[in-house]
């Protein structure tokens, strides 16, 4: 990788003394000038290079990056993220069934002391029954 990194590197300084000096004499060109039509062309030109000066540092920063072995950088992460959970069946049906009962449990006490936690589909239900029987 420290080849192609090395030949990117001079490829692009490269490059970039090329579009340097290519820029100088499209100056030379145009600061005197006062043909709009000579101008106008050398805005053209300084402007397609520099799109190749941006291509050319995007190709040489693509080419250098060093990347990251898949297995390392995203198995870590997803460790975190799933620490939690149980490999074996049982274990992750017991868990899930744990929490889907403390989550009923939470939610009958919410309805029991009266703070709204009932079901929101009954009095829409029961609004669009009252509506349908209004219009027809």
């Amino acid at each position: 990788m420290a080849e192609k990194s090395d030949e990117a590197q001079r490829w692009g300084e490269r490059l970039q003394g090329d579009l340097m000096a290519s820029m100088d004499a499209e100056w030379d060109r145009a600061k005197d000038s006062d043909d709009v039509a000579v101008v106008a062309l050398a805005d053209k030109r300084a402007r397609m290079m520099g799109t190749f000066a941006r291509s050319a540092k995007a190709v040489v920063a693509m080419i250098s990056e060093p990347k990251q072995a898949a297995a390392t950088g995203g198995e870590e992460d997803e460790a975190d993220m799933h620490g939690e959970i149980p490999d074996d069946p049982e274990e992750l049906r017991a868990a899930v069934e744990s929490k889907v009962a403390k989550l009923a449990e939470l939610l009958e006490r919410k309805r029991s002391e009266g703070q709204g936690g009932g079901d929101r589909g009954d009095g829409l239900r029961s609004e669009a029954e009252v509506s349908q029987r209004r219009s027809g």
